[in-house]
């Protein structure tokens, strides 16, 4: 690699990443469409959204390293874990808690339902 690695800017690699994610989420918005819509196959329309996320991703790993991160698959696989951690923490708090109620063995007698 030619290019000059220069000290981090972390405002750069942030930036890099939320334009990635906005044109994945645009992306899969065009696939669903297309998709939905009749225009196209389910295996075109999906081999053009994979193409399209591995050249976004490419192109953000190159960007980060401009912008002086040294392991930028690593980061980005730590982002993507604690994006989705987050995420699922917010729809479990947004459920309400499921109580599962066993009854007692006495019930049930000795060998369990008959």
């Amino acid at each position: 690699m030619a290019e000059e690695i220069h000290a981090l800017d972390l405002g750069s690699v942030l930036r890099s990443w939320a334009e990635s994610w906005l044109e994945r989420l645009q992306a899969s918005l065009r696939f669903g469409q297309s998709v939905l819509s009749g225009q196209r196959p389910l295996g075109e329309a999906a081999s053009e959204l994979l193409d399209g996320y591995e050249q976004s991703a490419e192109e953000m790993v190159a960007r980060w390293r401009r912008a002086g991160l040294r392991w930028p698959l690593v980061a980005l696989a730590t982002l993507n874990f604690l994006t989705g951690l987050l995420i699922g923490w917010r729809l479990l708090a947004s459920r309400p808690p499921v109580i599962v109620v066993t009854p007692p063995a006495e019930r049930l007698g000795a060998h369990g339902p008959h």
